[in-house]
């Protein structure tokens, strides 16, 4: 048996994975993980994802994370080496140089700091069916939560050196028009290890399984990530 645990994006949101891809992999163990809003480090969020994985450690554990999800996945892999058969990671930023890389593709693209979310962070062509939902999320941050992991982990991370060193498989899905996690910084982790697996999904933004085509696709390269691993 193969284990998927699901880890939103945030820090500081509820889960929303589980809309997604609850019901998708019928042949798994699914698991949705959903970030406690009472944190005083990411030590916390360790812990419960620690709890999480224990649990299946009977099975092969698969961590798919979106977003912070990923990046949390990962950085709890490189800490305790645990034994993951696996990593999808989501849009998933490897190094706090991210932020730069945004604010000069927020500039590039004319996009002003008051403008709405779905600019950011949704696809044009996503943006008349998830544009409100994905506001809605966005302004459900926890910014206590979201304060707390930025000033102690997300200020100043770095994966790439990680990344490089491990044998570990890891999937990267992304969309093509992603601007929060601009797109062209994930196609340049591409050279960091021959490990690395990527599907970049055309037309989707940072939440790259909102439309049902975009989904399907996800969800079919999960799959068959970890059938092949």
């Amino acid at each position: 048996m193969k284990t998927l645990i699901f880890l939103h994006g945030g820090p500081g949101l509820p889960d929303y994975m589980k809309e997604f891809f609850d019901g998708k992999f019928p042949t798994r163990e699914v698991i949705f993980y959903s970030q406690t809003q009472n944190i005083v480090s990411i030590d916390t969020l360790f812990k419960e994802l620690d709890s999480k994985i224990q649990s299946s450690l009977l099975n092969e554990v698969y961590l798919v994370g979106h977003s912070w999800g990923g990046i949390l996945a990962i950085e709890y892999v490189r800490r305790f080496r645990t034994a993951i058969s696996g990593i999808v990671a989501i849009d998933t930023p490897y190094d706090s140089s991210i932020e730069l890389d945004y604010e000069r593709r927020i500039k590039e693209l004319g996009i002003q700091e008051d403008d709405p979310n779905r600019k950011i962070f949704l696809a044009s062509i996503e943006r008349d069916a998830w544009g409100e939902r994905i506001e809605n999320l966005i302004s459900s941050t926890n910014l206590k939560v979201f304060n707390t992991i930025y000033e102690t982990f997300l200020k100043n991370f770095d994966l790439k050196k990680f990344i490089r060193a491990t044998k570990l498989p890891i999937l990267n899905i992304f969309g093509s028009e992603d601007v929060r996690v601009p797109a062209q910084s994930i196609r340049s982790y591409a050279s960091l290890s021959q490990n690395l697996k990527w599907v970049e999904i055309q037309g989707a933004g940072h939440f790259p399984f909102l439309l049902e085509s975009h989904r399907n696709l996800t969800i079919s390269s999960i799959e068959n990530f970890i059938s092949s691993t």
